[in-house]
Order: C-alpha cells, then structure tokens, then sequence
C-alpha cells in the first residue's frame, strides 16, 4: 500500500486536506475436505486493486465557530470463508463506501459550553454482511455461517454532542445520533430479499450525563443511555432486538492518590 496527505490554506480561515491511499492484496487459500458425502479440494486466488482517499474544507466563522465538509472513499478487502460452506460462497468481494458529511464545532461562554454536529451520507458498494444457510432442510445441526456480498446499500444521520461546565461543581453533557440505513437490490444465491434496514443500526441513541464533584473530594455522577430497537441479521431473518434505556449512578471520594465509589 501507498499514502500520502497534503493540508493547506486558501485563506487565514479556510484550510483544506487532502489525501489518497492506495493498496494491492493478494491472497490464496486451499483446503481439502468433504463436501455432501464427496471429496472437495479447493485452490483460490484473489488480488483486490483498491484505492480510496478523502478531501476536505473548513472553514473559521469566528475564533468561537468552525463549519467543514468532507468527501471520502474507504474500502474493506474481499477474502476467503473457512470450512463447509457452499462453493459458490468460498470468497466474497471488496466493499467500496463513499461519504460526503458535513457540521459546524461551536463553543460559547469561553468554552465552558462546547457542541459537535454533523449530518452525513454514506453510499456502500458490494456490502460486506454477515450470513448463513442451513445445508440441510431436515437437519438444523447443517447451519454454516459466512460472509456475503449484498449490492449494494447506504447510510444518512446526524450526530451531535454537547457539553456544558455549568459551574465549579456541575457539568452536563448529552449526545445524540439518527441514523437511516437500508440495502438495496439483495441477492441471496437467486433469490431477491425485501429491501430493509441494515442489521446492528438503530435509529437513535441518545445519551446524557450529569457530574457534580465538591473541592473536597465527594463526586456524584448521573448517565442515561437509550438504544432504538434494530435487527440482530440481514434479510430475511427479522428479529430484532427490542429498544431499552439504561442509567447509571455513581458516587464516591477521590482524591490525587486513591479514590472510591459505589455504582
């Protein structure tokens, strides 16, 4: 592999980066094994070209604010699946994931308050997912997993973060992050899957936090965590998992040598 990065000013407020990335994989893989009562020997060979780079701009509204945006390529290697799987699913593909995001960082009252948000849309080519089949209709013990190749699918959200030095004593911080996600024209083997949200990818999670320490030494901190319900598999398997919040509470004595807390 080879990369290289530039950085720059246009003016005294707008900066920019660019850089690329470029890399060359080859790989082989044979076994030799049984396959549906029958000897089965395997000897492959893969080589991946694969490039990808990003380019990006920001921009200084004040010494308070900074808005930038970004445009990148990113890729994950093709490779090999171990063991009894079916032939035609011995090697997958490279995925290819191309992202514009955008956001503005933003402090206020000297930095004692600070926030972080960004939206962004990510368009993924030959998604790499994680599946399987059960070899045998009868038998539930033939089930194999394996890496697969979807078409193709994409990402858009926001994130956005904040935090709060109310005081001395109190300090508050929250992120927020909305995502949508979807597969488009999935294949398994000849059989076309519904179009349907990416499996692990809720649409919100939010959390907040709460912290209050005395000069000497008592602390107490408060966080809330809550997850939307998303799939566990890809389609056409549909459970999922339900949404669930979460909090915990924590408080103790610290100080520069030793500390203790109950939680």
């Amino acid at each position: 592999a080879i990369f290289g990065q530039l950085e720059g000013r246009l003016t005294e407020r707008l900066r920019w980066s660019a850089g690329v990335r470029g890399e060359q994989r080859e790989a082989d893989y044979v076994d030799s094994g049984i396959w549906q009562g029958f000897d089965r020997d395997s000897d492959l060979e893969s080589t991946d070209s694969m490039s990808g780079g990003q380019l990006s701009l920001s921009f200084d509204v004040s010494p308070e604010a900074t808005w930038y945006a970004a445009v990148s390529r990113g890729y994950k290697a093709g490779g090999f699946n171990l063991g009894n799987v079916p032939p035609q699913r011995l090697a997958y593909e490279p995925e290819y994931l191309s992202s514009l995001e955008g956001g503005l960082k933003r402090s206020w009252l000297g930095g004692r308050l600070y926030s972080d948000t960004t939206l962004f849309y990510s368009y993924r080519r030959n998604v790499q997912v994680r599946t399987g089949e059960q070899l045998d209709p009868s038998d539930p013990n033939t089930y194999v997993f394996f890496t697969d190749n979807a078409s193709t699918g994409y990402n858009y959200g926001l994130e956005s973060s904040l935090r709060w030095r109310a005081s001395e004593r109190w300090e508050f911080g929250g992120s927020l992050g909305l995502l949508r996600t979807r597969f488009v024209d999935y294949m398994q083997g000849e059989v076309a899957v519904p179009d349907r949200e990416q499996a692990h990818a809720p649409q919100y999670q939010l959390a907040l936090n709460g912290t209050w320490r005395h000069p000497a030494g008592w602390m107490a901190r408060a966080d809330l965590s809550a997850v939307d319900a998303f799939y566990f598999d890809v389609p056409p398997n549909n459970t999922r998992a339900s949404s669930y919040s979460l909090v915990n509470l924590k408080a103790g004595y610290e100080t520069d040598r030793w500390s203790a807390f109950l939680w």
